[in-house]
């Protein structure tokens, strides 16, 4: 079993990179060239634990990645999908589905609280409830959608450590399945000791169950993906 340094303060974000430069034959030492990092472990994960072995709270990270390759969503055949699919969601019926939705929807309350921005509190005030959409055209890209993503996306900017070398893999993480809300749990324990709560895990839950979560006016609607 390999060793986690989990106070492995010394590495850099550059040596880091370097690092995985080297251990992955990167066509270069750039963060940017991690885009799709973590699709050529798939389909198990196998040797996940080598990428982070040598940073602070490494098992942390991988103990909320490995799940992402679930066996049960792995490609059949000759298709290689460009980025992770749910293709078997865990099984949870509706009411358990509501559940996660309005846990997600009571932790951006409490985050919002914190952040302290006026349109993300009025917006999120305004949410009167959290449904199952029956629809399957909902608009991802809603003006209420770009209230909560701008908002906390600034925020996240704020409270992160550039020079935690976690960072080099934000390009890596954001490729799983070009979601931000996902990136963020995956990536959360940077924020470890500053006492936030872990916002985005009922996201995740929703995320492995199938259901994407839209953010319309006056409320949130999830729908299966």
């Amino acid at each position: 079993m390999r060793h986690f340094y989990n106070n492995a303060r010394n590495v850099t974000g550059e040596d880091f990179l370097k690092y995985l430069s080297n251990t992955y034959q990167l066509p270069k030492a750039d963060r940017c060239a991690l885009y799709g990092f973590f699709q050529r472990f798939r389909p198990g994960g196998d040797d996940l634990e080598r990428v982070f072995s040598n940073i602070s709270n490494g098992e942390k990270y991988l103990s909320r990645l490995k799940p992402i390759f679930d066996p049960k969503n792995a490609n059949t055949g000759d298709r290689v999908d460009m980025y992770f699919i749910v293709r078997v969601p865990d099984e949870s019926d509706e009411s358990k589905i509501i559940g996660f939705g309005k846990e997600y929807f009571a932790r951006l309350v409490r985050l919002a609280t914190i952040i302290d921005d006026k349109s993300l509190s009025e917006y999120l005030s305004s949410i009167t409830e959290v449904v199952i959409g029956r629809d399957m055209k909902y608009k991802l890209g809603t003006d209420q959608y770009a209230i909560v993503y701008h908002v906390i996306l600034d925020w996240i900017i704020e409270e992160r450590n550039f020079d935690d070398p976690i960072y080099q893999l934000d390009e890596a993480y954001y490729s799983i399945a070009c979601d931000p809300w996902l990136q963020n749990y995956l990536m959360w324990p940077q924020f470890e000791g500053k006492g936030f709560e872990d916002v985005f895990e009922p996201y995740y839950w929703l995320w492995k169950s199938g259901y994407e979560c839209y953010f319309m006016e006056g409320k949130i609607i999830l729908s299966r993906r």
